[in-house]
């Protein structure tokens, strides 16, 4: 079993870097691409367009890692001649473990 998840506000944290950098990038452009020619104008609005479409490309990224999810891997046991079997497993939720035993008695 699988579960992770984080509060919206780090996501805002995790994302603020990229952010700051994509934002530095297109200014970086828009000042370059006022003393440009106009040829390179065109290329510079590629660029730029290109950046921006990057940043929401990572913001997803970002978004899709830290959104809760639960991953269940179903299993089937035969238990043949065995009066009772304990199985120990680790139950994991984010970064933490919790002990589960599972207990089949015939």
């Amino acid at each position: 079993m699988r579960s992770g998840g984080a509060h919206p506000r780090d996501r805002l944290v995790l994302g603020r870097p990229l952010r700051i950098r994509s934002r530095a990038a297109l200014a970086s452009i828009a000042r370059h691409r006022g003393s440009a020619a106009p040829e390179r104008q065109a290329l510079l609005d590629a660029q730029a367009e290109t950046t921006r479409a990057e940043r929401g490309r990572r913001l997803r990224g970002i978004d899709e890692r830290f959104r809760a999810s639960h991953d269940l891997r179903l299993f089937r046991l035969r238990l043949v001649w065995a009066p009772e079997m304990c199985l120990a497993a680790r139950i994991r939720r984010g970064s933490q473990t919790y002990p589960l035993s599972l207990v089949w008695l015939r």
